[in-house]
């Protein structure tokens, strides 16, 4: 991990655990790669961004038959990205695999991303994970709900 690796000493809860996940959305979109690595552990934030702007463009071409997102099918689309902060948390559905407020080790949960302010199927899955500096976030799949 790299020093500048934002950790937390306990786990954290939901709220928290979303915040930063949010965080790490929110810079991702503004191409802040620095800054979206210093909340959740990834390997590969570059490829991150392909792999979220083809999964946004193969959605786009599968449902919406809409002229005004042509023009943005040339681009990045992960620049397009709405910030989750912006929103109603409960159109982005957060899913949590643990019952408890407070977040367990290796608990998974997850949210729908949203593109121009409108909710996509494209939901990125989050793990809280645990090494000797203290408790963090991996990415660990992106999938897209049917």
């Amino acid at each position: 991990m790299i020093s500048e690796f934002k950790y937390w000493q306990s786990p954290p809860d939901r709220d928290i655990a979303l915040e930063k996940a949010f965080s790490f959305v929110t810079f991702l979109s503004e191409g802040k790669m620095d800054e979206s690595n210093k909340l959740v552990a990834i390997a590969d934030v570059a490829k991150l961004k392909e792999i979220l702007d083809a999964s946004f463009k193969s959605y786009l071409k599968l449902i919406v038959d809409d002229e005004e997102w042509d023009d943005y099918m040339a681009n990045d689309l992960t620049f397009y990205i709405t910030t989750p902060f912006d929103r109603d948390e409960d159109k982005m559905e957060p899913l949590f695999s643990g019952n408890s407020f407070i977040l367990n080790l290796e608990e998974i949960f997850s949210f729908k991303l949203l593109l121009r302010e409108q909710i996509t199927p494209v939901r990125m899955h989050f793990k809280l994970e645990q090494n000797s500096n203290g408790y963090y976030l991996k990415l660990i799949r992106i999938t897209a709900d049917s």
